[in-house]
């Protein structure tokens, strides 16, 4: 599947957000930016986009509009974007590259990207501890621990020349594991 994007327009002409089922990375920038922009949400996830469209509409937000689309495949011209925003997005692409060749067909020049994800390893302690607990779930556990990627297998994804070099802040929450 291809998830959701956000993207914006005025100041930022145009965006779009994959992720908009859940409302961000759509409507806090949208916000952010204010009516001057305009942003388009994408997923392929149409009960997360009726909830999405609820907080819209209960924000008040008259800047977004939402679409059922699949981010391999987005149904718009060709440099519509000045930002593309995605959270979590890259870890669950069935085709990350496709997904980012379209993003590249649909950002307009010197657009940016910017897209978050949890990296291979971010949920370890958890999963220490839950292979204690339930010794039948390790193979579930190992699995989703090993389809994240790495920063160094993710930046090959980011076509050359494409958008600004990346920079990776790193942010990284250790919260306490009781058993």
């Amino acid at each position: 599947g291809g998830g959701a994007w956000g993207a914006a327009g005025g100041a930022v002409r145009g965006g779009a957000a994959r992720g908009a089922a859940r409302g961000f990375p759509l409507v806090w920038p949208a916000q952010m930016y204010g009516r001057s922009s305009n942003w388009t949400g994408i997923d392929i996830w149409t009960d997360g986009l009726r909830r999405a469209q609820r907080k819209i509409e209960l924000l008040q937000i008259p800047n977004v509009s939402l679409q059922a689309v699949d981010a391999v495949s987005m149904p718009f011209e060709d440099s519509s974007f000045d930002l593309i925003t995605s959270n979590l997005g890259i870890n669950n692409f069935d085709d990350p590259p496709a997904v980012m060749r379209e993003c590249v067909r649909v950002a307009r020049r010197g657009a940016r990207i910017a897209l978050t994800t949890n990296v291979s390893g971010h949920m370890r302690a958890m999963y220490d501890v839950l292979r204690e607990i339930v010794s039948d779930q390790r193979f579930a556990n190992e699995q989703q621990e090993n389809h994240l990627g790495t920063v160094e297998s993710l930046d090959p994804l980011v076509p050359a020349g494409s958008f600004v070099a990346p920079r990776h802040p790193r942010a990284w929450l250790t919260l306490p594991v009781h058993v």
